[in-house]
């Protein structure tokens, strides 16, 4: 919920199957991103701008499987990419992450908030393109490519004039 509590509720009935009130601490405005569910996980952007985190708990239990500290909570929603076999695409206040489905932190493009305290819309894909955009920042294309094990993204264009202030 808007204070960073997580309830997993069952479909039918609505009672609830588990609650995580481990991350407490929220942005300046609360939570208001969604959990990104896929593979009998939920993940979710959780904690504030000191102590944020991006966790996934098993959606049957609520057991915790990983946690990636030290990424700035903003309002962004966590991306599944498919085009790289499952990497999370996660906005921070500070920049857009790659993050692998067991947790790993595998890049990071900086993307600093500009005008506003954080940076709130969720980022987009097609293919091996990615979108990002924020209020002030305008909106930018990175072409993302993986090689062995090694990662690089390009610019691919940028147009400052149009951005975006919250989308998720």
């Amino acid at each position: 919920g808007a204070g960073g509590i997580i309830n997993c509720l069952n479909t039918k009935t609505g009672n609830i199957i588990w609650t995580n009130n481990s991350y407490t601490e929220v942005p300046q405005f609360f939570t208001s991103s969604s959990p990104l569910a896929y593979n009998n996980t939920c993940v979710f952007q959780l904690g504030g701008q000191k102590k944020g985190a991006v966790v996934a708990f098993d959606a049957n239990s609520g057991k915790e499987i990983w946690k990636l500290d030290s990424i700035p909570c903003t309002y962004s929603s966590p991306v599944l990419m498919k085009t790289f076999d499952g990497l999370l695409l996660i906005q921070s206040d500070t920049h857009l992450s790659g993050v692998s489905t067991k947790g790993k932190l595998l890049w990071k493009i900086p993307t600093p908030e500009q005008r506003m305290y954080s940076n709130a819309p969720t980022p987009t894909f097609e293919g091996n393109t990615l979108i990002v955009t924020g209020q002030g920042s305008g909106t930018k294309a990175y072409s993302l490519n993986k090689k062995d094990a090694k990662w690089d993204y390009k610019e691919i264009w940028s147009n400052a004039e149009m951005g975006t202030s919250f989308a998720t």
